[in-house]
Order: structure tokens, then sequence, then C-alpha cells
């Protein structure tokens, strides 16, 4: 074998190129390793970038919605059906914009119709009588009378019929609250689910009348009872009567379609009204606000007939056509065809209402024998929604005393050659300076010159409404040198300015004085002015005095014309609310302010009823109801109630109390912008936004309107990156 070969395969045998492949694998293993540390450093590097991120847009989501929620909570948001003050809001952020949207939960807020009733806005009992002596609560007919609340009597209560268990039973029960009376009464006829004390000892706060309470009177707010004090006592105040609230009305006339609208103002005539609610066959819809009845049809009997500006009749408001319907306050969309639910109930539903309030004085009254009435109160959050109000105080205005007198003052320009009067203002009183005119008389025909007498100054004008009394135009004047032929007369024109309708003129001869000696003669305009003073008022009144000369021939040519004083004289009785009196409040039982009966009847009162002279007699027959929702105080009630009598829920009651608050669900959503803006890009959720954050929050306020920053947020969810 060649030695060379030889040695060549020795040298293969031997580990000396063991050492270069061991340093080739670590430097392969040792790049494997550090390239796969490189990326793992990468991928943590990235990652601690992504995590930032997130937390930044976190903490935006976050604090865009703590900046929304801050927004609510200071604001008067209330009512899920308006638009929410946040939606739209952008909050800049680390990451950018964020926008937050707004989605109110649907039957959350103010619009959801759940009324806040508290202690402060209802009545403390279902029955309050005030006329501390004799029956004031009385039950008649086999029925039983069911009342929801305390009942306090301020008398002794009697119940007529046969005692329960037996069939047709007559029987007061009451739920939920006792019963109290300070005379006497039958726990066989009345029952109570808390208790009955007949006589009770003494008369607590909440046995007062509630408009007479002082800060010492402060009952113990027992289940239906309520807090009392001076504060108290001003819920119950009288409305406003003054001259700017009793704004004359007239009745309307019907209507072929439709409801007929009635106004509020100063109604004073009973006999329309009766006539309009029996006769027309159209709904009446007295629209929201105040309304004063006080009749005086009962007067116009002491006025001449042709002076009167109203019928005679009596001062009751009757309503017996079964097909009446009376609604007062603001309609649903049911309208008067739905009794009860023909109007905003302000115990029950939303109280963005605007209810009526009807206002009773003198010996009004209300009688109801068939057809059906519903009245809606208003809501306050401090008193009692007041639907009946009967008048406590008041003004009688009589015409005891002359209100007013104009005289003379300027001539108005007279046809020639008739000159006019020289010194008009001379007229004014009767002092022997005298205002005149001579009349060459004319060829042929007649020649007249007036003498415009002065208008009603601000001291004199009479508001619409007004009942004038008597009305004279008291006259110093002589004419000489008359002659068959020759003639005087007055033209009255009231309201001479007023378009619609046109002013009427009625004209008066007078007669003359021919003689040397003033005299004065006084003329009844009472007659003349009577309707248009009670329909339009009396703000103005011209009077022309006109001398009219014959022709000439036979001597007398010249004929003098003095007038030394014209004087209007006035007494009327204007808009007034007189305190309940007279024999409705003398005689009790039998005069009710309001009084229910047939079988066809209904009437819903919305609200408290609140008459403290007054009696009221309620009668429920087969399918009638009559029902008070929210209490009634009155001197003195009786109440009626057949076996037949379909109505079988409270007649009188109170309502629940709710709570002082309102909550508003509120669904709040962050979105971030995916791009470099978005300013200009579609709301969320488009494609250029992202979620990035939600809650869902509940906003506690007092009601109906938050005060600033005092509401409570609840925090129901919060979710971020979501």
């Amino acid at each position: 074998m060649n030695p060379i070969l030889r040695s060549l395969r020795r040298r293969a045998r031997g580990d000396e190129g063991a050492s270069l492949v061991l340093v080739m694998a670590f430097v392969v293993c040792v790049g494997l390793v550090v390239t796969a540390i490189l990326g793992y450093a990468q991928s943590a590097l990235t990652s601690a970038a992504a995590t930032q991120s997130r937390q930044d847009l976190s903490a935006d989501a976050s604090g865009a919605l703590d900046v929304a929620v801050n927004t609510l909570r200071t604001s008067s948001y209330a009512d899920a059906a308006a638009a929410c003050p946040v939606d739209g809001l952008d909050v800049p952020g680390t990451s950018g914009s964020v926008r937050v949207q707004c989605s109110p939960v649907a039957g959350t807020g103010v619009s959801a119709g759940v009324v806040p009733i508290t202690a402060l806005n209802r009545p403390g009992s279902a029955v309050l009588t005030l006329g501390g002596s004799g029956t004031t609560l009385s039950k008649g007919s086999n029925g039983i009378l069911r009342i929801k609340g305390r009942v306090y009597v301020n008398g002794a209560i009697a119940v007529a019929g046969t005692t329960c268990p037996s069939t047709n039973c007559s029987r007061i029960d009451v739920t939920e609250a006792p019963v109290l009376a300070t005379g006497t009464c039958s726990t066989a006829f009345v029952t109570s689910t808390v208790s009955v004390t007949c006589p009770s000892a003494g008369t607590p706060p909440e046995g007062k009348d509630p408009a007479l309470l002082t800060d010492g009177d402060i009952p113990p707010n027992p289940g239906a009872g309520q807090p009392g004090g001076a504060a108290l006592a001003s819920a119950y105040a009288q409305p406003a009567s003054g001259p700017a609230q009793l704004v004359h009305r007239v009745v309307p006339a019907c209507v072929a379609s439709g409801n007929v609208q009635l106004q509020p103002g100063y109604y004073d005539d009973a006999v329309a009204l009766s006539s309009l609610s029996n006769t027309c066959g159209r709904p009446l819809h007295f629209t929201p606000g105040t309304y004063y009845f006080d009749f005086r049809n009962e007067e116009m009997a002491a006025i001449a007939a042709a002076a009167r500006p109203m019928s005679t009749g009596s001062n009751v408001w009757t309503v017996n056509s079964s097909g009446a319907r009376l609604v007062g306050g603001t309609l649903t969309a049911a309208g008067p065809s739905t009794i009860p639910g023909s109007c905003v109930s302000p115990l029950t539903t939303t109280v963005s209402n605007n209810g009526v309030q009807f206002v009773f004085g003198g010996n009004s009254r209300l009688d109801i024998q068939a057809g059906k009435m519903e009245l809606c109160g208003q809501y306050a959050t401090d008193r009692p929604s007041l639907v009946i109000y009967g008048a406590k105080s008041g003004t009688t205005l009589d015409s005891g005393a002359i209100r007013g007198s104009v005289a003379a003052t300027t001539s108005a320009p007279a046809p020639a050659p008739a000159p006019g009067f020289t010194t008009p203002d001379a007229g004014r009183t009767v002092d022997g300076n005298l205002a005149s005119t001579t009349i060459t008389r004319p060829a042929s025909g007649n020649q007249a010159t007036t003498l415009r007498l002065a208008g009603m100054d601000a001291a004199t004008q009479i508001p619409a409404g007004s009942i004038l009394t008597a009305a004279e135009l008291r006259v110093t004047h002589r004419e000489t040198a008359t002659r068959s032929g020759d003639a005087l007369s007055l033209a009255l024109t009231p309201n001479p300015t007023r378009t619609t309708p046109a002013p009427t003129t009625t004209t008066s001869n007078v007669a003359l004085n021919a003689s040397a000696t003033l005299t004065t003669q006084t003329y009844n305009l009472t007659t003349a002015l009577a309707a248009e003073t009670w329909r339009y008022g009396l703000t103005d009144l011209r009077m022309d005095w006109v001398v009219n000369a014959t022709r000439s021939g036979g001597g007398n040519t010249l004929w003098t014309a003095d007038l030394d004083a014209a004087q209007l004289w006035l007494q009327w009785r204007p808009p007034s609310l007189r305190t309940e009196a007279g024999t409705c409040v003398a005689t009790g039982l039998t005069c009710p302010l309001v009084q229910t009966n047939g079988a066809q009847t209904s009437l819903y009162l919305q609200g408290t009823t609140y008459a403290p002279n007054a009696h009221f007699n309620v009668n429920l027959t087969n399918v009638s109801g009559q029902v008070f929702k929210s209490g009634i105080v009155s001197r003195s009630l009786a109440v009626s109630v057949t076996p037949s009598a379909g109505f079988v829920g409270p007649v009188i009651e109170i309502p629940d109390e709710t709570g002082s608050g309102v909550s508003l669900d509120v669904n709040l959503t962050a979105y971030a912008c995916r791009i470099t803006s978005c300013a200009a890009s579609a709301a969320p959720p488009s494609a250029d936004w992202r979620r990035v954050g939600r809650a869902t929050v509940a906003l506690e306020s007092a009601w109906p309107v938050p005060s600033n920053g005092s509401r409570a947020v609840e925090v129901k969810s919060w979710n971020l990156l979501g």
C-alpha cells in the first residue's frame, strides 16, 4: 500500500475535525437563540405599546362617560321623551376625541306616568266634614259606600237602612285608614280596616279646616295623614279673584261639530249654562284655567224686564240631559267620548298637563241630574289639586253709590248757516254759565246743530259683566222762541269705537223747555245701556245733544237753545266673587253646592274638593258613578248608594303615596374615532367609530324639576372597551 495513502487513512480516524463541527453547531445554535430572543423582545415591545394604547383608550372612554354622567347630574333633564342633553357630546382624551351617544330608557322619567304623590300634595283625609254639630256625614239607601282613606267627621255619622250581612244591606266601609267622629256613630253600620272611634276626644289638627292650621298644628302624619302648619294652610288659600281674574265670559253658542270651547274667567248666567249643557248636543270643553261661577239670575227679578241683561231664574247650573258631556282640563286622546279618562288626571298620569279649578261663590250651585262630567285639576308638588273650591271670602258690590258723571265738552261742527254752541265747556256744571246756540231758521226744511257731550273718563268706565242698575242723563236747559216743529233729541252710541260687532246708536226725543227759566230734566238710559254694558262693558259713551229748528215763516226766525249742564249718573254692580252665603250655608242639607242624582249620571273629580262652608249630596243609582278621586273637605256630606249601583270602587278616596322623586334611566355609549379625524364623519355607530365603553345610570331627582347638582346617580352597569 502506498505510504501516503496509509498516512491519510490514519489521520481520518482521529478527532481533529470534530472541533470544527462543534464550533459550527454552536454558532448555529447561538444564532437561533439570539434570533428567538430578538423576536420575543420585539413581541414584548409591541404588546406593551398595545397595552398602553388600550389603557389610554379605556381611560378616555371612562372619562367621557364620567363627563356625561356629571353633566346629566347637574342638569334638569328628567324626561325620557325629551332630547338628551349629552347626546353627541365630544370629550377630548389621550387617544383622541371620544363621542358619547345618549339613549334614555323609555318608560322612565317624567313621562313614565308615575306621578309623585306625597303628604304635601294630597289631603290628610278622604272625608273631612267641618259642621261641628248634628249629622255631618250621612249615608242613605241600602248599599255599601266605599271610602279609601281617613274619615274625620266633626259631628255625627248617620247610616240609614238594614245592617249587614243581610241582603241589600247599608254600610260605610273604610279601608287603609281609621274613622273618627266627634259625634256618635254605629259600628254596625261603619267599618274600617284600621279602627272606628265615635265619639273621639277633642279635635286634633287633622280634624281642622286645613286652611286654618298654624305652625303649632303638626299632626303625626299617620298613614294617610300629612304635615300641617302655616305652609299647608297656604295650600288651601282662595284663588285670586280681582278684576284681572274676573274676566267676564258670555256663555258661547252651540257649534255644529266638534266641542264647544269655554274659556277661563267669570260666569254669572246659570240659565244660559244650563241651556247650553242640555240642548246643544255637543260636548262642552272647559279649557285649562280657573273658572269663577257667581250666578246672578235671581237678581234679575228686581230689575225692570227691559233692562235685564240676562234671564231671570235660579242660580243653579242644571245638567239634565243623558247625552251631556262636560270635561274640564287638558283633553286626552279619547276626549269627551270616554268618561272617566277624558282629561289628563293630575293624580295618575303626567304632570305636564294644565287643569281646571271651578270656584263657586254666593249661592251658586251645580245640579247634575243626567249626563256626565269630568274635571281634572292642576298638579302641584306642594299642595293638593283643588278642582272644586267654595269661596270663603268675597265682596258683594251693590249700587248704593254713584260711580261717576260726565259733562259737556266740545261741540261737533254745525252745518251752515247755523252756528255751533258757544263756550261748550260752560255746560259742565249747574252754575248759570251757559253753552248756547242761536239758529236762524231756514227758508224751508229744518236746521239742526249738535253739541257732542263728553266721553267717559277712567273713573267711570264700567267693566264687562257689570249689572247696570241706574243710568240717568240730567240736563239743565231751556229753548226760547220755539215754534211748532222744533225738536230736541239725544243720540246715544255706547262704545263708539268698537268694531265687532259695530256699535248701535239709539235716538230719543227730548221734551222742549220753552220757558225763560232753566229746568233740569232727567232721562233714564238704563234700558238703552244695560245689555251693552253687561256684554261689552262701557268704556265710552257718545252723546249727541241735537237742536233742530223748523223752517221760518210767521215770525220767530231766530231760536236760541241754552245748556247749563249735562251730567251722566251711573250706578252698577261690577263682577265680583261673593263668599258662599245665603240659604246654601244657612239651611244645611237642603241646599247642596253640588248635587248628583239619576241613573245615568257620572261625576268624576280628578282632584280635591274643598268647600268648607258647603253641603254636598251625592247619589249613586244603577250605572251612575260619582267619584271624588282625591278627597273632599266640606261642611257636611250626604251620600246615597242603592243596591243596584253599578259602581263598585271607592266613591271617595285619596291616592297612594308614590314618593317625592322620579328615576330617569339613561344608556350612555362611548365611541372612539378610528381615523385621523372624525369631524366630518357620520355619527356613531358608523364605520369610522369604534365602541369603547357603555354604561346605564339611573338619575334620581326631585319632582318635577331637579335642583342643579342635587340629584343622586345610581350606576346600573359600566363596561369599557365593549
